[in-house]
């Protein structure tokens, strides 16, 4: 008998292999088929009993019988069986399969008294051994212990139940994060009692980094578990979904790191770096000890008592300690380089702290004093090499008590700071003082051919105005402009002595409690430094010379000190070593306040309209009056401004269009501009047309235009001044030097006669005295560049001037601690202060109010043009009406300067001469103490006595005593104004040389008057640094 295919498998139970199966019979030849036990069709029965479906048919039992509890367990067992035919015949995955039987199989257990947590506690104890059935039974699979608890934390069990679990993951998650922070620690990464605090390891400290390292290797489990109270679970979602980490992202990052930073130091006191780093950042900030000493409380930063922390090891101690940390600074990997000076460490902080030192003994120095010592050790590093140049400038500072009494009061101290740097394309050879001595015994003298243009120079610098008109033009033109950047950047003049674009690191020497306003004071300066460096044990020190920078004073002093010991002294204390460079920033200066001087004009003259007393007034700016001008930054900005508004002034005129919309609506070409340029300077920059007119003058007042001249000379001055800012910011030493010449005859005009000198002796020596190594080392190292970028130039007495007002203004100390040795401890941080407020406000991303773009000049070049086209000023009119009696006309400083040069009864040419063969031939003296290897073989050196004699034989007078032969040095070297207890005492000055006092000067009271991006003006995507409030 077969059966359709829905019929059901046979019976196995008992009961079921009781049933009858001849019960229903299948008759194949009858013609209804299947028949019933009734004998009736199976259609007419209510339910198909084989029929084809997903019905099964007619469940065949037994009828029930027995008491109540054997019907209830017949039913549950039939229950059973129903439930598992079902789920066989619907096909269902066998995991459901398994769990019924697993219910089965619980239901088993049960009877004989096992549970569930005996079976899972009989697998799980690792105490049982049974590993098999636990690898193989659940852990092979991932997911599975997952999916587990998840099942145990859901919200159908007890809350005992949750709370229970929820108790135990907290104490299992402490016990992780604890060991992660005992494994931090232990590795010492943030321990700085493990590795040393100096500059590198300070800037290579990041935050971001840090996060990092703590997200992937140390602090796995707490930065997870920090990342669900820091980022909603849609954040987090779409942070997995987009590839690029937002700024967002980075913030929670940082805040992130920095709480588990503060949770680690709480842990541990050792683990304290951070704090130090945050305590150096805030110091260099500004911020003072109030503001440290709360945050310290809430474990941002360490207590400011500990930043400022004093030494108080003995000095045997110090000294060992010393040892320790340059030997370890050498093993971590701390390097400096001659011309790169870098120092290179490990950005791993896990492989700083393998690297890192044992720890010393005895109490340390604060973090700013141990940061000192650190840098004071990098300095002597790169300076040993010898290839350095050093600046100092003197720094006054005021101590005001606010209640003075007798023995607190205001006082005003001076002193010394310096900056050394390596020298950029420098040798061994190069540096060599016996080349440098024979190439100044065989200097021949100075001449007018030095100092004037030659016509290919001429021609060049011709070229570079032109540039500065278009360049004026693209910058404050209008938009309409800017589509000839392009050309301008093609056109660009470069001479051959442009430097090379590299970064220039710069190391600051402590503050020296030393004025060096006198001869004895550079000279005791320069001990001091030497003695810092410890250079003087080197084997170059005698053989090599050393390049010093400074302000026309410092130079002065030190050419005085130079000359007065030649003959007399040989070796260090001769001075013949040294290569004397002025500071450009220092000329800059003197430069604008003779543009003062010479176009100021008159207050509230309203009869010179082209004057800058007019231009101040018509600005609305506050009044300046020319006995007290005010400070550099003020001066400067006026004449640039004045010049602006003249360029686009003259741009129209030559154009003949009413307005500069006018002037763009047509289509101009780049050489259609240029063309205009070139016009506005042979034009409105032109000395000949002004000496035309006042020459005509001469026979009769109508016959010039006082004011139509005067402009033309502001229009060529300003020019030269604006020249000479953008060949400093273009690194460009050859046009810097054509400036220097024009400017070696228009000081001696205006009233800057110490530093016309100074261009005699700096062309001089460019021209003829030093050789050609010495020449390229002082164009390669007389401008720096402390960012590498280009366009970022700066003078190098600029960069003292920097730190000076920094030291000042933000680094000095108050109170008790405010002395000469806290300037001396702060003054080498300055650098790595400055760099690490930088890189933290990067970081943070709070870089606000340290920078903003350029100002806004349109309204005030609209003024000025309107006032310039309103009167006329570049509009010859011979009928002006001249100007007033005290409103002298505009002196052309360098028609005159070239007149005193060569037309005067005493020339000052001849004079330098003169003084410069009277120094060859008494560094030609054997000296009276001291080595005398630094003079030059030559077949002409004398003895003291024989110099004595030579000169009285030349002057046809009696032999003078060495006294007398110092009594002849020129006026030059008197000019250095000394105090009569700066001098030797075998010297005799004259009394009016005694009385000689400086040049007045601009004043640098603000940051922006000394700011590194003064002149970046031009570039408007970089911004203006005017650093009033935090570093920059």
């Amino acid at each position: 008998m077969s059966l359709p295919p829905s019929s059901p498998p046979p019976p196995t139970d008992v009961e079921d292999n009781e049933f009858d199966d001849e019960t229903l019979t299948i008759d194949s030849d009858s013609e209804d088929g299947i028949k019933t036990p009734t004998g009736k069709k199976l259609w007419t029965h209510g339910q198909l009993v084989y029929a084809d479906g997903s019905d099964p048919g007619v469940i065949w039992t037994d009828p029930i019988t027995g008491d109540t509890p054997t019907h209830n367990h017949i039913i549950r067992e039939k229950s059973t069986r129903k439930q598992l035919q079902t789920i066989a015949s619907k096909h269902l995955p066998q995991p459901v399969t398994k769990a019924q039987h697993i219910t089965l199989s619980m239901k088993g257990l049960s009877r004989h008294g096992i549970n569930t947590y005996d079976v899972m506690d009989h697998i799980f104890n690792p105490k049982n051994k049974q590993g098999f059935f636990r690898y193989h039974g659940f852990f092979n699979r991932a997911g599975n212990l997952t999916n587990i608890l998840n099942h145990f934390a859901s919200r159908r069990n007890p809350e005992s139940v949750r709370d229970e679990l929820d108790a135990w993951a907290m104490k299992h998650v402490r016990s992780m994060m604890r060991k992660e922070a005992r494994d931090i620690t232990a590795s010492g990464m943030l321990q700085s009692i493990k590795q040393p605090l100096n500059a590198s390891t300070v800037l290579d400290f990041d935050l971001a980094h840090v996060f990092q390292v703590l997200k992937e290797r140390t602090a796995c489990v707490t930065t997870y578990i920090l990342t669900g109270i820091t980022k909603s679970r849609r954040r987090e979602n779409d942070e997995e979904d987009r590839e690029e980490v937002s700024d967002r992202d980075r913030r929670t990052q940082l805040v992130t790191a920095s709480v588990i930073l503060s949770c680690l130091g709480e842990y541990s006191i050792k683990n304290n770096f951070h704090k130090r780093i945050m305590g150096l950042y805030l110091y260099s900030t500004g911020s003072q000890r109030q503001q440290i000493s709360v945050l310290s409380h809430v474990g941002i930063t360490e207590s400011y008592s500990n930043l400022i922390a004093k030494d108080t090891r003995s000095k045997s101690t110090r000294e060992k300690d010393a040892v320790q940390e340059r030997d370890s600074s050498t093993v971590a990997g701390e390097s400096a380089t001659q011309n790169g000076a870098t120092v290179t460490t490990s950005a791993d902080p896990t492989t700083k702290a393998s690297l890192a030192p044992a720890r010393v003994s005895g109490p340390r120095p604060g973090t700013l004093r141990q940061l000192s010592t650190s840098c004071r050790g990098v300095t002597r590093s790169v300076t040993s090499v010898g290839l350095y140049g050093t600046v100092w400038d003197n720094i006054n500072m005021n101590y005001v008590n606010a209640e003075q009494i007798i023995g607190r009061h205001t006082t005003q101290e001076n002193g010394t700071c310096a900056t050394v740097w390596p020298l950029h394309k420098a040798t061994a050879q190069d540096m060599e003082l016996k080349s440098l001595v024979d190439s100044f015994d065989k200097a021949g003298p100075l001449t007018i051919d030095h100092i004037l243009h030659t016509n290919q120079e001429a021609s060049f610098f011709r070229k570079c105005l032109i540039y500065t008109i278009l360049r004026i033009i693209l910058q404050y033109g209008g938009e309409g402009f800017h589509k000839f950047a392009d050309d301008l950047a093609q056109t660009a003049p470069k001479s051959p002595e442009c430097i090379d674009l590299h970064q220039t690191p710069l190391y600051t020497l402590p503050a020296m409690d030393i004025d060096e306003s006198t001869i004895v004071g550079n000279a005791e300066v320069d001990e001091a430094i030497v003695k810092e460096l410890g250079i003087r044990e080197h084997w170059w020190f005698a053989k090599w010379w050393r390049l010093i920078c400074g302000d026309q004073l410092s130079v002065a002093r030190l050419q005085s000190l130079a000359s007065l010991r030649a003959g007399k002294e040989g070796g260090y204390s001769g001075f013949g070593w040294l290569v004397l460079m002025t500071g450009l920033f220092h000329v800059k200066i003197a430069d604008m306040h003779g543009m003062f001087t010479a176009h100021w004009g008159k207050n509230n003259a309203g009869s010179n309209p082209g004057c800058l007393a007019f231009h101040n007034t018509q600005l609305h700016r506050l009044p300046i009056s020319p006995t007290s001008l005010p400070t550099f930054r003020t001066c400067r900005d006026l004449v640039f401004t004045s010049l602006y508004a003249r360029v686009l002034h003259c741009l129209l005129l030559v154009s003949g269009k009413a307005s500069l919309e006018d002037y763009l609506k047509e289509d101009i070409d780049w050489t259609v501009l240029h063309g205009h340029a070139c016009q506005i300077f042979d034009t409105y920059a032109n000395s000949k047309t002004v000496e035309d007119l006042r020459n005509n003058r001469s026979e009769g007042v109508s016959k010039g235009d006082m004011i139509y001249e005067n402009a033309l000379l502001f229009m060529r001055d300003a020019l030269i001044s604006r020249e000479f800012s953008d060949a400093i910011k273009a690194g460009d030493s050859g046009r810097v030097v054509l400036v220097l010449k024009t400017w070696a005859l228009s000081f001696r005009a205006n009233g800057r006669t110490k530093y016309a000198h100074e261009m005699l002796i700096l062309i001089h020596n460019l021209s003829v005295v030093w050789p050609p190594a010495v020449k390229a080392i002082v164009l390669n190292n007389w401008l720096l560049n402390p960012t590498g970028r280009p366009n970022s130039w700066v003078e190098v007495d600029l960069v003292q001037e920097h730190f000076n007002f920094w030291i000042k203004s933000y680094y000095k100390a108050h109170g008790s601690n405010a002395s000469w040795e806290w300037l001396g401890m702060i003054a080498p941080c300055v650098p790595v202060l400055r760099h690490l407020a930088n890189m933290m406000k990067g970081a943070l991303g709070v870089d606000v109010g340290t920078k903003h773009a350029p100002p806004n000049l349109t309204n005030d070049i609209e003024v000025l043009m309107k006032s310039l086209k309103e009167n006329g000023v570049y509009q010859l009119d011979t009928n002006r009406k001249p100007l007033e009696d005290d409103d002298a006309p505009v002196v052309d400083t360098i028609t005159t300067g070239l007149t005193s040069l060569t037309q005067t009864t005493s020339n000052p040419i001849d004079e330098y001469n003169r003084t410069f063969v009277r120094l060859q031939r008494r560094r030609r003296m054997t000296p009276v103490v001291g080595n005398p290897s630094t003079q030059a073989e030559s077949s002409t050196q004398t003895t003291a006595d024989e110099m004595i004699v030579e000169t009285a034989s030349s002057e046809g007078q009696q032999q003078p005593t060495t006294a007398e032969v110092d009594d002849n040095l020129p006026e030059e070297v008197h000019e250095s104004d000394s105090d009569p207890d700066d001098l030797e005492d075998d010297v005799d000055y004259g009394e009016d040389d005694l009385e000689e006092e400086e040049d007045p000067t601009l004043e640098r009271n603000s940051a922006k008057d000394v700011s590194m991006d003064m002149d970046n003006d031009w570039e408007g995507e970089e911004g203006l640094d005017i650093e009033l409030l935090m570093l920059g």
